[in-house]
């Protein structure tokens, strides 16, 4: 039971180390991606706003938050291809083979509810306090003693002549002390440790599940706002698209801030659906490693 326990604990661990480099690699790549495009209107922009605030058309306040926005961005690259890189090694050290492309990651659940009762971390810890229990009751046995004497004796009386006998039982115990009463406090505490270490670790898993339970509609909800956010700034865009093809003024400028919102909102929507996957993969280290959960396109 140990032995399958502790094989299971390691099979979820590893699982959940390659879910998590799989989705940060993904996440990486996305992050990157939409970065790179909103930095793709920098150099035209940059040259534009220049020549617009020379011009009066402009505050210089004005254009440095739209330099502001390009400088984020170019940090949130940065950021993005180290997470790749990092996302990459640490694939490719579990796989042991190169990365290449990576699909949008699917997480899918055959496993009913997750409980605690079978999780491998805690059967081996309460295997470990039944083998102290069970020393510390083989020790307190060992050190009574006993011993059973049955025997039968004969006797002759001269003065009557006749024969007499008489039966005996002796039943003696005999508790040793010292080594014996020392090995079995030591049994005695180092049950009492596993136990604690027992309760306390069932006290935190139970409270970190109930915790994932109770995130589930909150980040549903939250997803499902940024996905409207994102539909609404991308209709934003292509408004403000049509308006500066066929007007001048500052329509040039409000359509980079569409630009930069609909990134800002894109992002936020490709972060909702990671914190999902996150959820996702964590709550998987609460069901059973062979119960037909897959990552696929």
């Amino acid at each position: 039971m140990t032995a399958a326990a502790d094989q299971e604990l390691k099979r979820r661990d590893l699982f959940a180390r390659l879910r998590r480099a799989y989705v940060e690699l993904w996440s990486a790549r996305v992050r990157r991606q939409l970065a790179a495009e909103y930095q793709s209107t920098a150099p035209e922009m940059e040259s534009l706003l220049l020549r617009r605030t020379a011009a009066a058309m402009l505050l210089e306040s004005d254009r440095l938050d739209f330099m502001a926005s390009f400088a984020r961005a170019a940090s949130e690259y940065s950021r993005a291809a180290a997470d790749e890189l990092s996302a990459v090694a640490e694939l490719e050290a579990l796989i042991e083979t190169p990365v290449a492309t990576v699909a949008p990651p699917v997480v899918e659940f055959a496993c009913s509810r997750p409980t605690l009762d079978q999780h491998p971390e805690l059967q081996v810890l309460r295997a470990r306090a039944t083998e102290y229990a069970s020393r510390a009751t083989a020790t307190a046995l060992r050190a009574v003693r006993s011993d059973l004497r049955v025997g039968v004796s004969s006797s002759y009386e001269p003065a009557s002549g006749d024969p007499g006998k008489s039966a005996f039982v002796t039943l003696s115990f005999d508790y040793a002390f010292g080594d014996a009463q020392a090995e079995r406090r030591a049994a005695r505490l180092q049950y009492s440790r596993a136990d604690s270490e027992y309760r306390l670790r069932r006290a935190q898993l139970e409270i970190e599940l109930m915790r994932l339970l109770q995130t589930r509609r909150a980040l549903e909800s939250g997803y499902a706002l940024a996905r409207i956010s994102a539909a609404a700034s991308a209709a934003r865009l292509r408004e403000r698209g049509l308006r500066a093809a066929r007007l001048a003024g500052d329509v040039i400028e409000q359509l980079q801030q569409a630009r930069y919102a609909n990134y800002r909102a894109t992002l936020a929507e490709h972060l909702a659906a990671r914190e999902q996957l996150e959820w996702q993969i964590a709550l998987a280290t609460f069901t059973p490693s062979d119960c037909g959960q897959s990552e696929s396109p």
